[in-house]
């Protein structure tokens, strides 16, 4: 992603070789950073809230129930809470980690922004807005991608501010995810009245 993220990955300590875990918090986000190096297979990992699943280097192939792809650098994936997700790193080793981030977000800060959202700003349609996970990938458009080191920076950052600046950063996440999946919803609507 970044040479900044270089730097936060070079704090881990561990010496575990697969899903090497790094954690920082604020009330509304915990961010998990992951690194791999060696090669494994079917390692599960699930999450407790709704997470951003985003991919920083090296490859991943996704299990979830029937279905599998490759997960790559500037990919992302919204999962619901407690949803399974079955990893293999086919490519990972000692001097090329696979490296992965997992944004575990407050379902109090995604009810407030809804409840925002709904209230200012209602859907085309009058249909309320709802954040939800998938096992579609996204791609990480220029925005999310900004999103994406602004709550990394303000997580990792010992900031005189950071109560306040990780509460905007989390808003500004969670309507920029809920653009993508408007967008994406619309182009499928689009893709499907083609066919």
């Amino acid at each position: 992603m970044d040479k900044y993220l270089d730097s936060v990955y070079q704090q881990m300590k561990g010496d575990h070789l697969i899903e090497n875990h790094l954690n920082f918090n604020t009330v509304e986000i915990e961010l998990n950073l992951f690194e791999t190096k060696k090669e494994a297979f079917d390692f599960r990992l699930q999450f407790n809230d709704l997470s951003l699943i985003s991919m920083v280097k090296g490859k991943k192939v996704m299990h979830f129930d029937d279905k599998q792809f490759d997960f790559l650098p500037n990919e992302s994936l919204i999962l619901n809470k407690n949803k399974e997700m079955v990893i293999d790193f086919p490519e990972a080793q000692l001097k090329n980690p696979t490296r992965c981030i997992a944004l575990i977000i407050s379902p109090d800060k995604i009810n407030q922004t809804l409840d925002l959202l709904n209230e200012n700003h209602p859907r085309l349609g009058h249909t309320n807005w709802q954040l939800t996970g998938s096992i579609e990938k996204l791609n990480n458009d220029d925005i999310l991608q900004q999103n994406i080191r602004k709550i990394i920076a303000v997580a990792t950052s010992e900031r005189l501010h950071k109560k306040a600046l990780s509460k905007l950063a989390t808003q500004e996440l969670i309507i920029n995810l809920l653009q993508t999946d408007a967008r994406k919803s619309l182009l499928n609507a689009v893709k499907i009245g083609n066919q």
